[in-house]
């Protein structure tokens, strides 16, 4: 039986004029679909089995500075912060005098909405007051704060100096947060090292009013294993089971 051209159109976008061919048709699209589908999967997410890399993310932090912060404070103290993490910071070029005020967020979210962290600094010269807070940008509350009177002679001290006096500061930030590092689907941070990792899913309950974590509350959760591959810098994480990870996810260990 001869076809006419309409006929031949019908079986090319997916009418089948023969029964007995139209199973091996749909066959053939189901596995490249699959194929397609699974191969954009692992991919994307690294999966294998149980499972998941991850590579490092690229951006993590917001910084910025009040109007009577000095600017080469603000230069040395935006790279104690990367350094520290071992990643850039989005910089918030126009001061800030209130990070906590509306048009500072709506300001921190165009700049670094997929951001986690954010830090600004407050430095009164004259008194030598130095005021570095951190806030966690989702929910928009505080975690942490170094407020201290800068070093005497801090500003006659050499820039490098004055970078390893910084980058003290950054530290003793870091250790009011009980975590090592942070997992989520653009990826992972570390900023410590240690020989066994363990995660946590952090949840936190906000307060009504202050804009300071109170309480940090990790929902119980599998134990998964957790390590750094050194030949392609991936965070490897595997889960029980084929468990499904839910983000973010905390990294905390031993040194």
């Amino acid at each position: 039986m001869k076809l006419s051209t309409s006929e031949k159109t019908f079986m090319f976008v997916g009418f089948c004029l023969r029964p007995y061919r139209c199973l091996d048709l749909i066959l053939v699209f189901v596995f490249w679909f699959a194929s397609q589908f699974f191969g954009f999967v692992g991919a994307t997410f690294g999966l294998n089995a149980a499972e998941a890399n991850f590579s490092s993310r690229e951006k993590f932090c917001s910084f910025s500075h009040s109007v009577r912060s000095q600017s080469e404070t603000v230069s040395l103290l935006k790279e104690a912060i990367e350094k520290y993490l071992g990643r850039s910071c989005d910089m918030v070029a126009e001061p800030l005098s209130n990070p906590f005020s509306s048009e500072a967020r709506k300001r921190f979210e165009e700049i670094g909405s997929s951001n986690v962290f954010l830090f600004w600094l407050d430095e009164k010269t004259a008194e030598g007051d130095f005021l570095l807070r951190a806030i966690y940008q989702a929910p928009f509350l505080q975690w942490g704060m170094n407020k201290q009177k800068l070093p005497q002679g801090f500003y006659s001290e050499t820039q490098l100096r004055r970078s390893d006096i910084l980058l003290a500061m950054v530290a003793k930030l870091f250790s009011q947060l009980p975590f090592q590092g942070f997992v989520d689907a653009n990826g992972f941070v570390s900023w410590r090292q240690a020989k066994k990792w363990t995660t946590s899913f952090e949840g936190v309950e906000p307060h009504g009013h202050l804009p300071i974590l109170l309480e940090w509350k990790p929902i119980g959760w599998k134990s998964a294993e957790v390590s750094i591959d050194d030949s392609t810098k991936k965070l490897k994480i595997k889960y029980p089971d084929r468990e499904k990870i839910r983000f973010p996810l905390w990294l905390s260990g031993k040194d």
